[in-house]
């Protein structure tokens, strides 16, 4: 029996959602949730009509919003990844994990604006019960890495 697919919506169809490509692996969150077997991607959400619509054609969606709270009711996705403005982030977490269907939550850094917002995206999905993970897609880069040597040295 085949497991069923994680249902993942990204909410932010720009650079970081699908645009980026600085080598062989997927350097944006639509191309990494595509190579994933166990997940499918399913809906985008961008406030900008032009990147939204380029987004669905380019990964064959037809589940497109521009309101992420449309998408959460209508979708009903798995995993919501979040790829927005850092103003936007404390918000939009907060009703991804009040969505029934939600069970993870992946948000780009920074976090949020305030160690409150911050506190407050933490004890949601605490409560909730839904898994929070904030993006540090290349933490473990080479060039980053050897920048901190650097400033260590």
């Amino acid at each position: 029996m085949v497991a069923p697919k994680h249902r993942v919506a990204l909410i932010g169809t720009g650079r970081v959602g699908y645009q980026f490509n600085f080598g062989d692996l997927p350097d944006n969150h639509a191309e990494a949730v595509v190579t994933v077997e166990s997940c499918e991607l399913v809906a985008g959400v961008n406030r900008g009509p032009e990147k939204l619509e380029d987004f669905g054609t380019r990964f064959g969606i037809q589940a497109l919003f521009h309101d992420h709270r449309q998408m959460l009711e209508q979708v009903k996705p798995d995993l919501c990844i979040i790829a927005t403005h850092p103003e936007l982030h404390a918000q939009m977490v907060e009703d991804c994990a009040q969505a029934p269907a939600t069970r993870a939550i992946i948000c780009e850094k920074p976090m949020a604006l305030s160690l409150a917002e911050c506190d407050r995206m933490i004890q949601v999905c605490e409560d909730r019960g839904v898994l929070l993970q904030i993006n540090h897609n290349r933490r473990w880069h080479a060039q980053w890495c050897r920048a901190q040597e650097l400033i260590r040295e």
